[in-house]
C-alpha cells in the first residue's frame, strides 16, 4: 500500500508594488519573508498594507525627497550615501520602513495572524509586536533624514 499527498502550491504574492518613479518597488513575497508573515495573511492583504505603508512613508519624507529631487537627483538611490552589502543605506532604510509599517498595520487589524487567543491578551497587555514595527518604522524614516532617534531634554 502506497500513500500519496498532494501539497497545494502555496499562492504567489504577486508582482511588486510600485513606489513611484522616486523610490524602489517592494515585492510582497519580500515582505512575507522578512516580516515572518504566515499563510494567513492573503496576497490581497499584504498588497493593500504595503501600499497603505508606501504611502505613509512617502508622506513622511516628501519634504525631503523634494529637496533631494531639487538637488538634481532623480530617484532614492542617486543620493549619496553609505553602502552595505552592495546597497545604499537610504535603499534599505526605506525598505525597513515600509515593510514596518506593513506588518504593523496588518498585525493591528489580523491580530489572528500573530498569536493565539491566549497570546492575544498578553499582546493586548504587552502593546508587541506592532508597536515595535511602528517603532523601527519610525527609526528608519529618522535615519533617511539624518535625525536622531530620541530627543532628550533636561528639566
Amino acid at each position: 500500500m502506497s500513500l500519496s499527498v498532494t501539497i497545494p502550491a502555496r499562492a504567489t504574492d504577486g508582482d511588486a508594488v510600485s513606489a513611484g518613479d522616486w523610490y524602489p518597488d517592494i515585492a510582497p513575497a519580500d515582505v512575507r519573508a522578512a516580516m515572518r508573515l504566515g499563510e494567513t495573511v492573503t496576497a490581497d492583504r499584504l498588497r493593500a498594507a504595503i501600499v497603505a505603508a508606501i504611502a505613509t512613508v512617502g508622506r513622511d519624507l516628501a519634504s525631503w525627497t523634494a529637496l533631494q529631487a531639487d538637488a538634481g537627483r532623480a530617484k532614492l538611490e542617486d543620493v549619496p550615501a553609505d553602502q552595505i552589502d552592495g546597497k545604499s543605506v537610504l535603499v534599505l532604510a526605506w525598505r525597513r520602513a515600509v515593510m514596518s509599517y506593513a506588518a504593523a498595520d496588518l498585525l493591528e487589524t489580523h491580530a489572528e495572524i500573530s498569536a493565539t487567543n491566549d497570546g492575544l491578551q498578553r499582546a493586548a497587555d504587552v502593546g508587541l509586536p506592532v508597536d515595535q514595527h511602528r517603532r523601527n518604522a519610525l527609526h528608519a524614516i529618522r535615519d533617511i533624514l539624518g535625525k536622531r532617534r530620541s530627543k532628550v531634554a533636561l528639566i
